[in-house]
């Protein structure tokens, strides 16, 4: 079988934090070195490689290995048309992520003991910022190139190169019974691999009138504590003016401004109303459910769709799916009161008419709100969201055999309320005196 080993450095003015198709889409971007191997045999590395040179090498072998291979391999589709078949890869990111290691390259060498020059590792990240990303809008020459600098460029061949002997090194080292021996978990990750590529359409029409009423009803929110304060706090917002002013005139101290601590603040009798408002203020402009909406605006790719919103095992202990970018599995249930105006509001946004409808109190919560709303299925189709409830303990009741919890876990019944039950029963009974051992 022949393995290849495969890597990529890259140039795209797009923020790789915006995603990799938004990355890989704008006009500026480039596959600007292409490195490689096969099997035991030497790094090769190419300039401005071309697509149908990049397909040769893919085609001529049975196996394919690349570290974060979503990234690589989606520029390579997008930027040069290549095509990497999902199951002929073997991801060293995921390989170690599915074994609760860490993804990253440089520590990984560091757990496994592979060999990599520290002082290379670290000039490498340099030319990385000095070659892959636009430079300061304040300099002289926006792009470094090996034009503009020959001596930095072949450097940074040098460090391209240095990648591939530590990712085949890894590639040996690191453990494969989940991943990709264990069949059944290499089939869920290409199935993972094929949900990222599809994405998820975006009501961006919802999404802009949602970030637009956002801000005005901001502005108006800010107006009120200053208002309220005397000019002592300008906005919800301004932290440390806020703290002060609630310890000076009403001397309530707040270790911190956590929307736990504050919400509790908001149910206890004995703080004044007047600092209760402040609290809802900050509660209201501080929410970051609706940042939600700039993080769909950034990351949509020109289709219309969010790509790469899972990482697959990007929860180290348990090997759970975590969120990328817009954060999918992190959003705000809807409240109950708001359930029945979810269509209403939605239009609202669009129209531009929410803060004619709504005050700016509702129309910062219906904005968390209806953010779920911003995802749509095409035409003709339906999206179903569901839950694994309390899969955890559902599956160490099993694995440690008890009947009990299982039986209680079948009735419905709150796991809670019942182990807090069973512990006062147990802590109630008579202590039996230990018998000395003979």
């Amino acid at each position: 079988m022949t393995t290849l080993y495969l890597d990529t450095e890259t140039y795209s003015e797009e923020p790789i934090k915006n995603g990799t198709f938004r990355y890989a889409e704008h006009p500026s971007a480039q596959v600007m070195l292409a490195t490689w191997a096969f099997d035991d045999g030497p790094v090769e590395i190419a300039e401005f490689p071309s697509g149908e040179f990049i397909q040769a090498l893919v085609d001529e072998a049975d196996e394919i290995v690349i570290h974060n291979s979503f990234f690589d391999r989606t520029v390579l589709r997008i930027m040069l048309g290549v095509d990497i078949p999902i199951e002929k890869i073997t991801d060293t990111m995921v390989q170690a992520m599915a074994h609760s290691l860490p993804g990253g390259l440089g520590p990984l060498c560091d757990i496994l003991g592979v060999e990599k020059d520290k002082a290379k590792d670290k000039a490498g990240k340099q030319y990385i910022q000095l070659f892959c990303k636009p430079r300061p809008k304040n300099t002289k020459i926006r792009r470094a190139t090996s034009t503009t600098h020959p001596i930095e460029w072949q450097r940074f061949r040098e460090y391209a190169m240095a990648d591939i002997p530590s990712m085949r090194e890894l590639h040996r080292k690191l453990p494969r019974w989940n991943y990709p021996d264990n069949a059944r978990e290499k089939a869920l990750w290409v199935l993972d691999q094929k949900i990222n590529d599809r994405g998820i359409a975006v009501d961006t029409e919802l999404a802009e009138g949602a970030v637009a009423a956002i801000g005005r009803a901001k502005l108006r929110l800010d107006a009120r504590p200053k208002a309220a304060t005397g000019g002592e706090v300008s906005s919800a917002t301004r932290r440390d003016a806020m703290l002060r002013h609630l310890l000076e005139w009403y001397g309530v101290a707040l270790v911190d401004f956590q929307k736990g601590t504050l919400e509790r603040c908001l149910d206890d009798e004995e703080i004044p109303e007047p600092v209760k408002e402040l609290l809802r203020l900050r509660l209201m402009t501080a929410s970051t459910s609706t940042a939600k909406y700039n993080a769909l605006l950034r990351s949509t790719a020109a289709d219309g769709r969010l790509h790469g919103l899972l990482q697959y095992c990007g929860a180290g202990r348990t090997g759970r799916w975590s969120g990328r970018l817009f954060q999918p599995q992190n959003l705000p249930r809807t409240m109950k009161k708001w359930k029945k105006w979810i269509a209403e509001l939605i239009q609202h946004f669009k129209a531009g008419s929410i803060d004619v409808a709504f005050d700016d109190d509702e129309v910062m919560e219906a904005a968390v709100n209806v953010i779920r709303g911003a995802l749509v299925a095409k035409p003709g189709h339906k999206l179903i969201a569901s839950d694994l409830s309390n899969i955890e303990g559902r599956m160490l009741a099993w694995l440690a055999g008890e009947e009990w919890k299982l039986k209680a876990f079948a009735r419905g019944e709150d796991l809670y309320i019942l182990g807090y039950s069973l512990s006062l029963i147990h802590n109630s009974e008579p202590t039996r005196q230990r018998q000395p051992s003979r």
